[in-house]
């Protein structure tokens, strides 16, 4: 596909092979023949696809208000023919052959109760300096500090890297480590000299003049970030960290302040600290903007491996983010951006890979390895140089390495459990001194993608689920009119459900019709946001399962054209299997979001028991569990464990963490005995690989049921 130039008018094709795509606030040529989604990402909106745009989701749809929209065979499976005849269509199977007008729903902005005082990266929209300003104070935060923005960065990340050092950090007694991490055995891998020449070619890119590897894009003389991999900035030895504060020479000047910062698989989150005393000064946040690309991290290594102009797109935008965002808590503090002069960066395997330009086929192919397993450093111009501690193996990243900092694991006593809840699930279980990891592919129900009436937790959204009084009360994000659910408040539903009966341990729904024998199409027993009741449930004591969806799990619609223009609200008409039931007025759950519930919790629940059987310990053993990540801040322990997510143990000994990950990078700022002790984690830890774990496909398929009640109730 050509380049866009100003205005979104595409470069080098002949005026006769563009055609115009025109929506709310702008439009884009592109060549005729291009699919929607991709030439609506060109104009940067990144129209929602957490599948990737493989037609699984319906979250692209959009309706075509003029011109000419073939029907695509996707179409016909996941929409109802009244859809299809009010010009809705999926943007990611419709090719653009003629001029056409779209129009589409546009989410609520996130909430700051449950991401924090969110940044938003002007140019998703194309307005710079949209979102907010807010100050900061030097007071200590609990990381959900002041909001930040700013205005995007340029683009152009394609640089080149810098000579690597020879060899990892240094350990404790000054000497380079050999960047290795524990085998099976805890025993420090030896790397030889192939190895450390396989892990500089790691760098994506063909070399330069001089011979040296580049990074993703082409080679450019005027590079805007470099990569030194593994070591420290410039390839400095450690000992350039030394002294007051851990900085060294690097704070000789006036280097008072430093910015941590979690490259997660769905948000990316910064905090700016003083790095004497370790206040946070501003925090922010922004949308990964690779989810629009695909919400789950195999989804992004698929795109990367089919197209290297993808890689290259998914690693430029990515970099854009994390500096845009760095410059932006800056400025909500009011500092001036020299005096910034640390940074960690931390996140999974995939991110760290996509962000740094290393090569990511190892990561995408059994039994999933990366390609780096050793410090990195990264530099953009004008910004602070940005540390990655090493990834530990499989998808577990430096983001799993900075929470076991964070809550020191690794010196703990006790048998303690931690689970970062996300798309890219990471478990890590200490057990009698062993330190042990591993990662599960729950997907992106958890940010409620891929779910009927999934989104993430911004205004609208449901975020958590209760039963009182014979009702379902909802809480919704802003208190408005509820939209559909957010991660924590389709646990709370699906939880709900299975005390009520109406599902059963397989997850089946069973359906209950009132006395009449028929289904009345009206919301049965649920309340709005506002805590107005609809309507009771039927004198059966349960609220009424309804048949909204069919066997492509498509909820069904009114189709009542709205004003603006916008798709067509949820309603309850009788149709086929499979079951929904409503939750609150207009949102409801389908047997389909069940299912993907179970995949979800039992990919994390097989990861915990794996993780178990390799301790030789059982939930009994736990003395804690710990909950991080956003999700994992949000979910009620009670609804954890009822729905076998971890393991019966005693709600008091669940424990919400927040952002551990961030927790730990903010910990390492400055620190060089910190980093030191990150690389050491790495190295003793044991990584178990799921894919080749004895037994792991009997042990998840026995995860997928909800546990029975008598279970679930034990750890009440």
């Amino acid at each position: 596909m050509s380049e866009r130039g100003p205005k979104g008018v595409c470069l080098n094709w002949p005026e006769s092979d563009l055609v115009r795509v025109t929506f709310p606030g702008g439009s884009v040529s592109v060549k005729r023949g291009t699919i929607l989604s991709r030439a609506l990402n060109l104009d940067g909106l990144r129209l929602e696809t957490p599948c990737g745009g493989k037609g699984r989701c319906r979250k692209c749809l959009v309706r075509v208000v003029a011109g000419e929209a073939p029907v695509s065979p996707r179409d016909k499976e996941l929409l109802w023919p009244e859809e299809i005849a009010m010009g809705y269509r999926l943007a990611c199977s419709l090719a653009v052959e003629s001029d056409i007008t779209v129009s589409f729903k546009q989410r609520g902005q996130q909430s700051p109760e449950q991401r924090g005082n969110a940044v938003r990266w002007a140019e998703m929209q194309g307005e710079p300096g949209r979102g907010s300003l807010a100050g900061a104070s030097d007071q200590p935060t609990d990381g959900g500090s002041a909001d930040a923005s700013g205005q995007p960065t340029s683009g152009g990340f394609a640089g080149t890297s810098g000579q690597p050092s020879n060899g990892g950090p240094a350990d404790a007694s000054g000497q380079p480590t050999n960047g290795g991490r524990g085998d099976a055995s805890d025993q420090p891998t030896n790397r030889g000299a192939a190895d450390s020449a396989n892990e500089s070619a790691a760098i994506r890119g063909p070399a330069d003049a001089s011979g040296e590897p580049t990074t993703g894009g082409p080679a450019d003389a005027s590079s805007d970030f470099r990569v030194w991999s593994p070591g420290y900035p410039h390839g400095e030895p450690a000992s350039a960290l030394a002294g007051p504060g851990g900085l060294g020479k690097r704070s000789a000047l006036h280097a008072d302040y430093g910015v941590a910062i979690d490259l997660g698989t769905t948000t990316i989150t910064a905090t700016l600290l003083r790095l004497s005393g370790g206040r946070a000064v501003a925090t922010g946040s922004v949308p990964n903007p690779q989810a629009a690309f695909g919400a789950d991290v195999m989804t992004r290594l698929e795109l990367a491996l089919r197209d290297p102009k993808e890689r290259d797109r998914l690693q430029t935008i990515v970099l854009e983010s994390i500096a845009s965002l760095m410059l932006s808590v800056t400025r909500a503090a009011g500092i001036c951006l020299d005096r910034v002069t640390d940074g960690i960066l931390v996140g999974n395997s995939v991110m760290h890979h996509l962000a740094l330009g290393f090569d990511v086929f190892g990561l995408a192919r059994a039994p999933y390895r990366p390609s780096v397993t050793t410090a990195t450093t990264i530099e953009f111009p004008g910004l602070p140089p940005l540390y990655a501690p090493p990834p530990v193996g499989g998808f577990v990243g430096s983001d799993a390495v900075a929470a076991i900092l964070a809550e020191g694991l690794h010196v703990s006593r006790q048998t303690r459990l931690l689970v970062d809840l996300g798309t890219n699930s990471e478990v890590a279980l200490v057990h009698k001194g062993q330190l042990f990891f591993t990662s599960a592919p729950a997907g992106p129900a958890f940010e409620g993608a891929e779910i009927s009436q999934g989104m993430t937790a911004a205004v609208g959204a449901i975020d958590s689920v209760q039963i009182e009084d014979g009702v379902f009360r909802v809480g919704v994000i802003g208190e408005g009119k509820p939209v559909g659910f957010c991660g924590s408040g389709l646990m709370d539903a699906v939880s709900a459900l299975l005390a009520t009966g109406l599902i059963d341990s397989t997850g089946r729904m069973k359906p209950v019709l009132p006395s009449s024998g028929t289904a009345d199409p009206a919301v049965i027993g649920c309340v709005d946001g506002s805590g107005q009741m609809e309507s009771r449930w039927p004198t059966s004591g349960v609220p009424m399962v309804m048949d909204l969806a069919d066997s492509a799990g498509r909820v069904k619609s009114d189709f009542q054209q709205e004003p603006g223009g916008r798709e067509p609200r949820a309603a309850l008409p009788n149709g086929s299997d499979p079951l929904s039931v409503s939750i609150a007025p207009g949102v409801s759950i389908t047997q389909k979001d069940i299912r993907a519930v179970q995949l979800a919790k039992g990919a994390v629940r097989a990861a915990i028991d794996a993780l178990m059987s390799a301790a030789g310990c059982g939930p009994k053993d736990i003395d804690k569990v710990l909950l991080a990540g956003t999700f994992g801040s949000y979910v009620r322990p009670e609804s954890a464990i009822s729905l076998g997510l971890i393991p019966p143990v005693p709600v008091s000994r669940v424990m919400a963490v927040g952002n551990a990950a961030l927790g730990g990078a903010k910990m390492m700022l400055g620190s060089r005995v910190l980093r030191d002790e990150a690389v050491r984690i790495a190295r003793i830890a044991r990584h178990i690989s799921l894919c080749e774990f004895p037994g792991f496909e009997e042990v998840f398929m026995g995860s997928l049921n909800f546990p029975p009640k008598k279970e679930s109730e034990a750890g009440v």
